[in-house]
C-alpha cells in the first residue's frame, strides 16, 4: 500500500495520462489491492439504498466481448451506453463529455441490495409455503 501525503507527479507516456485527478492508463493495471475512500467521516447526506434495485439489476445485459485494441482476449462486462439507461450514476465520461466507462466497484452496493430484495421474497414464499403445509397436515 502506497500512501502520500505531498503532490507526485507521474509524467504521461503512450499508455499512461494524467489529467487532473484523474490517472487513465490504457491496457491492464495489476495491484494486491485497491482501496476507495469509504469513512463515514468522508461522506454527508449519507441515506440508504432502498429497494427496488431487483428490477433494475434484472435489465442489465451482461456480455461477453473483446476490446478493439487487444481482440484475442475476451473478457466480461456491460455497455456503458446501455447502463446509462438503468444507471446513469454509473456511468463516466471523458474530458469532452464523451461516455467512456462504468464505475464497476458502484454496482456491489445495488447488487448487495438486490440479494436483499431476494432474501425478502423467499422469506415471504417460505411464510407461504409453511401456511400450505400446515393446513396439508406436512
Amino acid at each position: 500500500m502506497v500512501k502520500t501525503t505531498g503532490t507526485t507527479t507521474i509524467q504521461s507516456v503512450n499508455f499512461l495520462s494524467v489529467s487532473g485527478t484523474t490517472l487513465t492508463v490504457a491496457g491492464t493495471v495489476s495491484a494486491t489491492s485497491l482501496i476507495e475512500t469509504s469513512t463515514k467521516e468522508s461522506k454527508t447526506d449519507i441515506r440508504p439504498l432502498v429497494p427496488p434495485h431487483l428490477e433494475k439489476l434484472i435489465r442489465l445485459t451482461p456480455v461477453y466481448f473483446k476490446y478493439k485494441n487487444n481482440s484475442k482476449d475476451e473478457t466480461i462486462g456491460f455497455i456503458a451506453e446501455e447502463m446509462l439507461n438503468i444507471y446513469p450514476e454509473f456511468v463516466s465520461y471523458d474530458e469532452t463529455g464523451k461516455i467512456d466507462g462504468i464505475n464497476y466497484t458502484k454496482l456491489t452496493a445495488v447488487l448487495v441490495q438486490g440479494i436483499k430484495e431476494l432474501v425478502d421474497i423467499i422469506n415471504n414464499q417460505q411464510k407461504q409455503i409453511d401456511i400450505i403445509n400446515k393446513k396439508l397436515g406436512l
